[in-house]
């Protein structure tokens, strides 16, 4: 990987929320030291000096535009959510093309914004299995000289599920060993992108069964929404971005319904958040323009008010299992213009899994949608 000229100077605002925004040097002093503290049970794909120097085979959707206007002081960034790294099925080489493929594009962006899940099913393993994950993917992360920015997702949480024995005393519970290993002050933030302002915005929330069993659930506590409500006021005229790892608004949710005779369908609160009205009074309130959320591995756009929400596709796609369903493994590329108008597409950066799913599951039942849900989402 070539470093790239201007890389000692670059720097995005508000750098009391900046994780990883540092310069070359480092990241390769990071990434050396991460060969020291990864486990003995891990097994780096491809080493440090395998780093995917072919040229890239990604190919991009059509640019889905977000208005008219001049097209001047653009900033560009790439949306990548659900990576999702594990140890197993070449993840980190998939995770690397992904970021060579991001580098190389023109114009180059100028940060990468993870959309949540950077690691994968860290809230049912033990401390040591969840640390080195993390541990895995600071040491990909280094091999990229993009600032990044970091919104949390459900499989990032430690401990959150009927799986996990870990205590909820643990010093680590929680969100903590995320914010801890990425330098993450603050689940909720915001920064400037050029003429925009951008709010990383936590929607993963703890749940428990009537049985007792922990999980998660998507929502927004008051605390979030009153943060949301005066930083968005704040801003002014100034166009808005706001990026959340759970969908508030989306279409690809229903395909885990199954058909019902019922007058009433259930959608779990695990797939979308418990109080959609909340936030969609705030963005239109306040004009919001684009929403980016994940979570379903789906790509879709939808158009609501003011607000355009896209759930962005997965860059593990089928969690490094191949397509799901139509969506192969991919990032979003989005360019916010000076005028307050928006480009955004979908790049597919052409990883093939070493072991692909033949297709995802046919769910026939409520039955088989709870059970998948609950197993991968």
């Amino acid at each position: 990987m070539k470093r790239h000229p201007d890389a000692a100077r670059r720097s995005i605002p508000d750098h009391e929320y900046v994780a990883g925004a540092a310069d070359w040097s480092r990241r390769r002093f990071l990434r050396t030291a991460m060969s020291a503290t990864i486990a003995a049970g891990v097994t780096l794909p491809g080493g440090p000096t395998s780093w995917l120097t072919s040229a890239s085979t990604s190919r991009a959707d059509d640019v889905q535009h977000g208005g008219d206007g001049d097209r001047h002081e653009t900033v560009r960034f790439v949306h990548f959510s659900d990576v999702h790294l594990r140890p197993d099925l070449d993840a980190a080489k998939g995770l690397r093309l992904a970021f060579e493929t991001a580098q190389s594009l023109t114009p180059r962006p100028s940060f990468v914004l993870f959309g949540g899940d950077m690691v994968h099913s860290v809230r049912s393993l033990d401390e040591a299995n969840a640390k080195q994950r993390f541990n895995l993917f600071k040491y990909v992360l280094a091999d990229c000289d993009l600032p990044a920015r970091y919104c949390v997702g459900n499989h990032d949480v430690f401990g959150w599920s009927a799986r996990s024995n870990v205590p909820e005393t643990h010093a680590m519970y929680g969100k903590r060993m995320l914010q801890d290993a990425l330098t993450l002050p603050k689940t909720n933030h915001a920064f400037d992108a050029g003429a925009w302002r951008i709010y990383v915005v936590d929607d993963v929330l703890p749940f428990r069964s009537p049985e007792g069993d922990r999980g998660y659930q998507g929502g927004f506590t008051e605390e979030t929404l009153a943060w949301l409500d005066t930083e968005l006021a704040a801003a002014g005229d100034r166009p808005k971005m706001i990026c959340t790892h759970i969908p508030i608004v989306s279409a690809a949710v229903m395909s885990y319904l199954a058909d019902t005779q019922q007058t009433t369908h259930a959608l779990k609160t695990s797939l979308v958040v418990r109080n959609p009205k909340s936030m969609l009074d705030l963005l239109a309130k306040y004009k919001v323009k684009l929403v980016l959320t994940g979570h379903l591995h789906q790509r879709e756009r939808i158009t609501y008010e003011h607000t355009t929400f896209v759930g962005q596709g997965a860059v593990c796609g089928q969690w490094w299992q191949g397509t799901n369903r139509l969506t192969a493994e991919g990032f979003g590329v989005i360019d916010l213009h000076t005028d307050g108008q928006f480009d955004e597409r979908y790049h597919v950066y052409g990883w093939t899994s070493p072991k692909q799913a033949t297709a995802s599951p046919i769910l026939r039942s409520s039955r088989d949608v709870l059970a998948y849900a609950d197993a991968e989402v």
